[in-house]
This record gives structure tokens, sequence and C-alpha cells, in this order.
């Protein structure tokens, strides 16, 4: 193994990682924020923040996850592996796009104010 792909397995690592991290700190700021408005019995608008929170955190999670991949790639790039990655490429871009909707509300995308 020479020094680039020991460096492009510690990055691939570490974007794996900071995905993780992101996810799991988006899911723990949810629960918080959760917990702390429905005991105060809040209005649902300030308890749907929660959906806002969460999927805000696991679209940026994804990007670095998707990093990641495309790193790893370099390192492997036979036509397996690439056709492995354009499948996770797919996947995870859909999941962004829904998870985008869901996030900024249907009536962003629709053009509806």
């Amino acid at each position: 193994m020479n020094i680039f792909e020991t460096i492009v397995g510690y990055l691939v690592n570490f974007f794996e990682i900071a995905g993780t991290a992101i996810v799991i700190w988006g899911g723990l700021q949810g629960i918080f924020y959760f917990l702390k408005h429905e005991l105060k019995g809040s209005e649902i608008k300030k308890i749907e923040r929660v959906r806002y929170i969460l999927g805000h955190k696991m679209l940026i999670g994804l990007e670095f996850f998707l990093a990641g991949d495309i790193l790893g790639t370099i390192i492997t790039p036979s036509y397996d592996e690439l056709g492995k990655l354009a499948i996770l490429v797919a996947i995870r871009t859909a999941l962004g796009f829904f998870l985008n909707v869901e996030v900024r509300g249907k009536k962003h995308f629709s053009g509806k104010a």
C-alpha cells in the first residue's frame, strides 16, 4: 500500500466517522428539543421543529457518507466498485431529495407560498 492509499483510507474513515457523529448529534438534539417542548405542552409547530433538526442533520450526514464512498472508490476503481458507488449515489440522492422536501416543506417544492 502506498502513501496515497493510506491517506485516502484515513480520509474515508474520517468522513464516515464525521457523518455518523453528525447524525447522532442531530438525533440527540431532536430528542432534547422534543422532550423540552413536549413536557411544556408547546404547540405543534414547535414540536415539528424536531423534524427539521433531524432531517437537516441527516442530510449533512449523508453528504459526509457519500464523500467517504467516493474517496474509497478512488483506491479501488474496479467496475464492480463503480457500480456499487453509482447505486449508493442514486439511493442517497433520492433520500436527500425526499428529506429535503420533508425539511423545507412541500409548499417550497410545489411553487406555492
